[in-house]
């Protein structure tokens, strides 16, 4: 399927290994914008570019994760579930600020879930995303 992959680079990290992942993604026919922390927003414009040619070009097959109509706590779920691999979600107060969310008639809103490279764990010797429930 054609994409785009968007990486971000840290100072401790290889360039060979940014070399090598683009080569990588280049036989898969996926484009790689590598992004420099501290520069990302200069490359951003690259990416926005490339995501732009490539939903232009008929060959992207964009699906939507879950439908606007699903409830908050629902679209969270799948996120957790289909992106990073989640079990399960639970949270108090009758599903977090997702209940009162919904009952202000934000429900048909989609969900943004912001995490950084410790999100799953701090030992970053642990590569991708991680098998085991939380």
């Amino acid at each position: 399927m054609p994409a785009v992959v968007s990486v971000n680079r840290f100072s401790a990290d290889n360039s060979g290994g940014t070399r090598r992942l683009k080569e990588l993604c280049a036989r898969q026919g996926v484009e790689a914008i590598v992004r420099i922390t501290g520069r990302a927003a200069r490359r951003a414009a690259d990416l926005a570019r490339a995501v732009v040619a490539l939903a232009d070009s008929g060959k992207a097959k964009f699906q939507f994760l879950y439908p606007d109509e699903m409830p908050l706590w629902d679209k969270i779920g799948t996120i957790a579930q289909r992106l990073y691999g989640a079990s399960d979600i639970e949270a108090t107060a009758h599903q977090g600020p997702a209940g009162r969310f919904e009952k202000q008639g934000f429900g048909h809103f989609p969900i943004c879930i912001a995490k950084t490279q410790f999100s799953f764990t701090t030992d970053a010797n642990i590569k991708g995303r991680p098998a085991a429930t939380f």
